[in-house]
């Protein structure tokens, strides 16, 4: 009788595990990051740096992060991206000092990355291209495969490229910023991002007379992106919508 308690016990035991190991891979999460590489300042490169390692913090057990920068053509420079899938931790199997350590030279890797490409310069932001390329990886089969998926921008927010150019008078005034995205619409440049949790980092959230953003022209910038995330099928939180990265969890 005792023989059979303790089997059973064994075997409530090995279920529930199982259950959470189960849990723990449900609550992953994928994250691609894009990275502006007209960045003018060392202080923003530094802010940027500084703001990228709480996302590589927060990568745990069985996550995925792609990083790619925004250049004058960011989805002909694609080669300039890589990708980093964080192993999830087997109770049954693995070591947890082992996993520590694997864990910790990933995050050490995905952290170069990010500096490495902070390091180098465009000429022009083609943005709404570095959307295009990461919707293409949250909303396809890998980043389906994660309860939540999250696209995280670093940038000031103005386009510049041959279509668009936030820093011309009056593109986004009047019924332009409309006019644009109806443009991206037809010609289906509009990425799927249904599902997906959107943080703007580096953005203006006050006037700066040097770099020719005026009240208005801030305004302007974060109508756009709010209207051209709508049309892509998510919702840009005004939390998510600043200079640094505010209560950024992946739990």
């Amino acid at each position: 009788m005792a023989t059979w308690r303790g089997l059973l016990i064994l075997i409530v035991t090995l279920a529930i595990l199982f259950l959470l190991q189960g849990c723990g891979k449900e609550k992953t999460a994928c994250v691609y990051v894009l990275i502006d590489q007209t960045a003018g300042s060392q202080a923003v490169r530094e802010m940027y740096t500084t703001e990228f390692k709480k996302v590589v913090e927060a990568l745990g057990s069985g996550d995925m992060i792609g990083i790619s920068a925004i250049t004058e053509n960011s989805e002909q420079t694609a080669t300039t991206k890589a990708s980093f899938i964080f192993p999830t931790f087997n109770v049954f199997s693995d070591s947890e000092l082992v996993y520590k350590a694997k864990v910790a030279q990933l995050k050490n890797e995905v952290q170069d990355t990010g500096t490495k490409m902070l390091s180098q310069n465009a000429t022009n932001s083609d943005i709404m291209g570095g959307f295009r390329l990461a919707g293409k990886i949250l909303s396809g089969q890998e980043g389906q495969k994660h309860i939540r998926r999250i696209l995280i921008i670093f940038t000031d927010g103005i386009e510049q490229e041959n279509a668009s150019d936030f820093t011309r008078d009056g593109e986004l005034s009047g019924g332009n910023i409309q006019q644009i995205i109806d443009r991206e619409q037809k010609l289906a440049r509009l990425p799927d991002l249904k599902g997906v949790e959107v943080h703007f980092v580096g953005v203006y959230l006050k006037p700066d007379p040097q770099a020719g953003i005026t009240r208005e022209k801030m305004s302007e910038i974060q109508e756009f992106w709010t209207k051209y995330c709508a049309a892509s099928g998510t919702t840009l939180d005004t939390s998510h919508y600043g200079p640094n990265l505010t209560d950024f969890n992946l739990e």
